[in-house]
């Protein structure tokens, strides 16, 4: 969790895409909750695996969900999914908790070094996302679905159908001062004919449609991302 983040939690807050009750997943560790950012009247809840959070659960294993009785109109998953073994269990759970019409939000680094806490286990891509609203019949909403600082996904998706990384002349945004040293090294491979990548994280939003949301085998309308938006098609 990091300031930028805070500040695209702040947006989905003002646009009213996040609602109340809100729950945080990942937010025992001792460092920025998203917490500034919801509005008390609103209710905000924590949660994760140890620490001073009002649920002490793990998403994965489910040991301690049984005691998370509320059901929330939006749950934030603000890096948290790079440190988990089986990131869609974590979702599957969290969508769980969902109220019909409720909004998942997330956000997960894609180029980032690793980061032990307690484990760094992967990088997730964007046909992930898609793939996820896919199986679950959630909206991914387009212009949500984006690379931080650098804006929606779908405009970086090269003619062959392929979606492309950012890249930049220097770090920006979102690794802040932490990526100084690394952005020498990024100038150095640069001078050697390589691309420079900065720090790069995606973030989503998953809406609920309304109803009940389908299990994993449930058939489910499909996501595509085509032409800057996410169009809805009906799976045959």
């Amino acid at each position: 969790m990091n300031e930028e983040n805070l500040s695209f939690i702040r947006e989905l807050v003002s646009d009213g895409t996040i609602r109340g009750p809100v729950l945080e997943l990942g937010a025992g560790y001792g460092g920025l909750t998203s917490r500034p950012a919801i509005p008390p009247a609103m209710g905000y809840r924590s949660t994760d695996i140890a620490g001073a959070v009002d649920y002490v659960a793990n998403f994965e294993s489910r040991a301690g969900f049984e005691a998370i009785a509320e059901r929330f109109r939006a749950i934030l998953i603000l890096n948290v999914l790079e440190h988990t073994f089986e990131p869609i269990r974590v979702l599957d759970n969290a969508l769980s908790l969902l109220v019909p019409g409720g909004a998942i939000v997330t956000s997960t680094p894609v180029i980032w070094p690793i980061h032990n806490y307690p484990i760094d286990c992967c990088r997730l891509l964007p046909d992930f996302y898609i793939r996820y609203a896919e199986t679950r019949g959630l909206d991914l909403v387009p212009e949500r679905f984006a690379y931080l600082g650098f804006g929606p996904i779908a405009g970086y998706r090269a003619p062959d159908g392929l979606f492309r990384l950012p890249k930049h002349s220097k770090a920006k945004g979102m690794a802040g001062s932490v990526t100084r040293g690394g952005y020498r090294l990024f100038r150095a491979l640069a001078r050697g004919g390589l691309a420079i990548y900065p720090y790069v994280a995606i973030v989503a939003v998953f809406r609920d449609r309304g109803e009940q949301a389908p299990g994993p085998a449930a058939r489910a309308p499909a996501a595509t991302v085509s032409q800057g938006v996410v169009e809805m098609r009906r799976s045959t």
